[in-house]
């Protein structure tokens, strides 16, 4: 979906196994994979999810960030 989303909204993948990014997993409390966050412009999470989420509803979520919807 990055594609599609490209331009409105960022993607940030966060490598649970890398250190240097242990620092935003203690900081969004990350214990299982997956875990999504949607965050608004200003940084404050407007929705985050554990576990896999299906297509539609992330497209959804994301249209409604992006101010699609």
């Amino acid at each position: 979906m990055q594609q599609e989303f490209s331009g409105r909204v960022a993607f940030i993948n966060i490598n649970v196994n890398n250190p240097e990014e242990q620092a935003l997993c203690i900081q969004y409390q990350i214990q299982y994979i997956p875990t999504t966050y949607l965050l608004n412009a200003k940084g404050e999470a407007t929705f985050d999810y554990i576990g896999a989420i299906s297509q539609s509803a992330m497209r959804s979520k994301l249209e409604a960030l992006a101010g699609g919807t």
